[in-house]
């Protein structure tokens, strides 16, 4: 071979070396690309069909004949048939659950109900009474307030602690605070002087006793329960004197130091062998 062929052939080989290496990368990545989008296909189709479901459709079941049971006993399913299983014990169906729920709600009779409601409310407003008067002595600027808040305190301090004893007889917790009540206690944390005294008896003042009364009264007349009936009788005198100082305080008119005394003993008197449970 010549002296100048020899370089044109070692380039030629050099070039097919080179072909054939780039033949090979594109095949791995043709290979490469064609894997990507099968995972990409049976993900997707995974996707479409959901978690639950087969990826393949199984064949139709062969039905097979089912033996005959003898008398008075119930048949067996055949060797393969799938069976309707019942719930496990322990898993509860939301239907189930909730037709549970409705026959124990029945099962208390209405005068339980009623007096429970009452209860709830009636230990819902005792707490928010006591944290507004709590927060009138420290930011009140009118005696007056400051007065009926005092009251409001006194009363119950005598009167909660059965209160609270009546909701245990009946395995009930203290209720929680409504939002409501917690938006107004708020609203009075961050007010002093007189504005605070104008939100305090819009809150708790002459509107808000008459409530009370009412509710008590109406209670009275449907509590079946006599020691509940009797604690209510006992309350209604500290509240209708409650609902007066309120009025007396919204008019401008003075407190009448010492009016509430009274009627707290009373509230706080229990009678001999009165408790229920």
């Amino acid at each position: 071979m010549p002296p100048e062929a020899a370089p044109a052939s070692r380039g030629g080989e050099e070039s097919l070396v080179v072909s054939r290496r780039w033949i090979w990368v594109a095949a791995g990545a043709a290979a490469a690309l064609w894997f990507a989008r099968a995972a990409r296909a049976e993900t997707e189709a995974e996707y479409l069909q959901g978690p639950h479901t087969a990826r393949t459709q199984a064949p139709a079941a062969e039905k097979l004949p089912q033996p005959k049971a003898a008398a008075g006993q119930p048949a067996k399913p055949a060797p393969g048939a799938i069976a309707k299983t019942a719930p496990k014990p322990g898993r509860i169906s939301a239907s189930g659950y909730a037709a549970d729920s409705a026959r124990t709600a029945t099962r208390l009779p209405p005068e339980e109900r009623h007096a429970r409601d009452f209860l709830r409310a009636a230990a819902l407003h005792a707490r928010f009474e006591v944290d507004a008067s709590r927060l009138a002595l420290a930011r009140a600027e009118n005696p007056g307030v400051r007065g009926f808040a005092s009251d409001l305190l006194l009363y119950h301090e005598a009167a909660d602690a059965e209160l609270l004893h009546l909701l245990a007889a009946r395995g009930m917790a203290p209720p929680m605070m409504e939002n409501k009540q917690r938006k107004t206690l708020n609203r009075l944390a961050k007010l002093t002087g007189a504005k605070f005294d104008r939100e305090f008896v819009a809150g708790v003042g002459r509107d808000r006793q008459r409530e009370d009364v009412q509710r008590f009264e109406k209670a009275a007349l449907g509590v079946a329960d006599p020691v509940l009936r009797d604690w209510i009788d006992r309350q209604l005198p500290s509240l209708r004197e409650q609902h007066s100082s309120a009025t007396r305080l919204a008019s401008g008119e003075p407190r009448r130091a010492d009016a509430i005394k009274p009627a707290v003993a009373r509230a706080a008197e229990r009678p001999p062998r009165s408790r229920r449970g």
